[in-house]
C-alpha cells in the first residue's frame, strides 16, 4: 500500500474529517474550549497510531520523508527572510499605526483534499 492510498483509508479520512470538524467549529464561534482542545489532541493520537499500524517505514519512505522535510525546511526559511524583509521595508515608511505580516508557504494544488481550508503552512513574523 502507497502513502497516498494509507492516507486515502476510510479511517484516516473519518478521523481527519473529525478534527476538522471541531477545529472549524472552535474557529466559526471565536472559542477555545479545552474540552474540544483534548478531542482534537486525543483525535491526533488516534490518527498517528492509524498510520503507525499501517505504514511500514522502509529506506524508500525514510528517504522520500527526509527530502521532503529539507525541502519544507529551505523553503520556510526563505519565506520567513522574505516576510521578515517585507515588514521591515513597510515598518521603514514610517506610515502610523501598528503593522503585522504573515507569511505563507503554498504546498501545491496536489496537496491533500482533507486540508482544503488551509492550503498553506503559516508562520508568523512580527510585530519586530
Amino acid at each position: 500500500m502507497t502513502v497516498q492510498e494509507i492516507f486515502n483509508t476510510k479511517a484516516v479520512r473519518e478521523i481527519e474529517q473529525e478534527i476538522l470538524s471541531i477545529y472549524f467549529d472552535n474557529e466559526r464561534r471565536c472559542t477555545h474550549d479545552e474540552t474540544e482542545v483534548f478531542a482534537i489532541r486525543r483525535l491526533l493520537g488516534i490518527r498517528k497510531n492509524v498510520l503507525n499500524d499501517m505504514l511500514v517505514m522502509d529506506e524508500k519512505y525514510k528517504q522520500l520523508l527526509h527530502d521532503f522535510n529539507e525541502a519544507l525546511t529551505i523553503q520556510l526559511k526563505e519565506m520567513r527572510k522574505r516576510t521578515i524583509a517585507l515588514y521591515q521595508t513597510t515598518k521603514d515608511t514610517h506610515l502610523p499605526g501598528s503593522w503585522e505580516v504573515e507569511g505563507m508557504c503554498f504546498l501545491g494544488y496536489g496537496y491533500s483534499a482533507i486540508h482544503q481550508y488551509r492550503p498553506c503552512v503559516l508562520r508568523r513574523c512580527g510585530p519586530y
